[in-house]
């Protein structure tokens, strides 16, 4: 929240550093020949040190979802803002002629046992938690 504050949600880009085991859950994996131990989303190697993250983008949605930040902030952190600041103006927002992928992420829904998809359609973006 100080971030938004201080930067202003144009400003600001949501990021996931997230990797192959990503999503697998708790347990021991081994990634390039290294034995890795994912316990709540993070990745140690075998001497307990941070060997990575397993937090997705859409857990970085709902993270801020619950920090206060609207839907419509949210998008722009995750899609607008990014494109801007790599100077690609033909992506990065839902609009005739521009170029877009869109992703429908029911994991969630499916974790919780629940089929239902919320879309919230937010100025030129969808989100869908």
């Amino acid at each position: 929240e100080l971030i938004k504050l201080c930067k202003g949600v144009g400003n600001m880009i949501l990021v996931s550093d997230s990797g192959m085991i990503t999503g697998l859950g708790d347990g021991e994996y081994l990634v390039d020949g290294k034995l890795r131990i994912v316990k709540d989303k993070v990745a140690r190697n075998e001497n307990g040190n941070l060997a990575g993250s397993c937090y997705t983008m859409t857990d970085s949605a709902r993270k801020m979802l619950s920090c206060g930040f609207t839907l419509c902030d949210i998008a722009a952190m995750c899609a607008e803002n990014p494109a801007k600041a790599i100077g690609m103006s033909e992506i990065g927002s839902l609009e005739v002629g521009k170029s877009a992928d869109i992703i429908v992420d029911v994991s969630h829904g499916r974790c919780c046992n629940c089929n239902e998809i919320n879309f919230f359609i937010c100025k030129k973006f969808i989100c869908v938690f």
